[in-house]
């Protein structure tokens, strides 16, 4: 299972919101007073919500904890319809980040070019972008795993988040997977050196 892929669907055409047919505008400022305001994402442990200079909606928590995640992306459904979601829904550690329309396309043309940066990247060069990984976020259970950080590449930081379900894991750059698994070795020797080795 891919949980990453997985949540992109979940919020790609079932949105549900009550208040769609009040919100004339469609883009992060609009939802910025909705969001802060909603009494359910506070008691679900929300602690900051900002617009990000992408304009995107990015939500802070003090934890996220696997079984509530279900119930938190109901109550963003509510809030949010799925016809402004289009930019995307990137969970990454105790963060969730929105995009809309207008950050669709930019936030997946600057990860896809860092990739293409890394894959290009050697000696000096990669060894600079392997040391600037940083874990913030993880957990285990048995052989599955989530955890997600930020790396540096090209003089620009990036999140980046790894999923591992029985064993096997995929990585992504923001929303833009690793299909060639460059950042992957590097990964999984930071993500289990900051302790979230699976048995």
């Amino acid at each position: 299972m891919n949980l990453a892929k997985k949540y992109k669907q979940l919020f790609e055409g079932k949105g549900r919101s009550n208040d769609a047919a009040l919100l004339t505008e469609k883009d992060a400022k609009t939802y910025l007073p909705i969001v802060k305001a909603d009494a359910k994402l506070k008691q679900l442990g929300m602690i900051n919500v900002e617009i990000t200079p992408e304009e995107q909606l990015k939500m802070t928590f003090k934890h996220i904890p696997y079984e509530k995640r279900q119930q938190l992306y109901d109550t963003i459904f509510k809030l949010i319809p799925s016809e402004d979601r289009e930019g995307g829904l990137f969970p990454i550690g105790s963060k969730i980040i929105v995009g809309f329309k207008s950050t669709s396309s930019s936030t997946s043309t600057s990860e896809a070019v860092a990739m293409k940066t890394l894959i290009k990247s050697s000696g000096a060069e990669y060894d600079k972008i392997v040391a600037s990984v940083n874990v913030e976020d993880g957990s285990v259970s048995g052989r599955d795993r989530e955890a997600s950080g930020t790396i540096e590449i090209d003089g620009a930081t990036f999140d980046w988040t790894m999923e591992t379900d029985d064993g096997m894991s995929s990585s992504y750059l923001g929303d833009e997977e690793d299909d060639d698994f460059v950042l992957h070795d590097t990964l999984i020797d930071a993500v289990e050196e900051a302790g979230y080795g699976i048995e």
